[in-house]
């Protein structure tokens, strides 16, 4: 009778442990920690591609805040600081005509108005569920926003830079993204208005 018990209560002791265990790492599995701050957080902007460091790919942007922009690069292609760390966007949706050499069709006019509009400011983002939250060169993919006088909840820099004729409207791989509509329909806008490249790269 005495064995019965002690059998019964090594038994019921590996249970709870089991238990524990698994909670704890359910837990665990649930809570991911801001990178460098130890502080846990329910939402992580994505994961960069298996060539970025792991250290690097848990990078906590949070969207509809306001980040300091750190860097204009291009037309499509800037910099934001999130604390300490500088973070690289990649525009969803626009492509501008590229700076490296060879120099493309009105690159410069591109990166100018981007630099006059985001230069100095601070910026607002936006993710996409329809799309890769990072591209393969580590950049997360968002719109961004840039408050002005006319609009201090912040302009689309996306779509303005297609109605500028700054950058045609990008699809990528052909998957449709949320204002992809739009930005469409600004392209044709612009062609139709010769604004821009499609005056100044003959068409484009």
């Amino acid at each position: 009778m005495r064995a019965k018990q002690i059998a019964t209560l090594v038994t019921s002791v590996i249970g709870v442990g089991v238990i524990v265990l698994f909670g704890y790492q359910a837990v665990s599995a649930t809570l991911k920690i801001k990178s460098g701050s130890g502080q846990p957080t329910q939402e992580m902007v994505g994961e960069a591609p298996g060539n970025v460091k792991k250290a690097e790919k848990q990078v906590y942007v949070p969207a509809y805040q306001w980040y300091p922009v750190a860097k204009v690069t291009d037309g499509d292609t800037l910099s934001i600081r999130n604390g300490d760390k500088t973070v690289s966007i990649r525009l969803i949706g626009v492509d501008t005509p590229e700076m490296a050499e060879p120099r493309e069709c009105f690159a410069k006019e591109a990166t100018d108005e981007a630099q006059k509009l985001l230069g100095g400011s601070s910026v607002r983002i936006e993710t996409d569920p329809t799309q890769n939250l990072y591209d393969s060169y580590g950049r997360l993919l968002a719109y961004v926003y840039v408050p002005t006088s006319a609009n201090p909840d912040g302009v689309l820099v996306n779509e303005y830079l297609i109605s500028g004729g700054y950058g045609r409207e990008y699809t990528f791989k052909g998957i449709a993204y949320k204002y992809q509509d739009d930005f469409k329909s600004a392209e044709a806008a612009a062609r139709e208005l010769k604004r821009g490249m499609w005056t100044a790269c003959g068409g484009a």
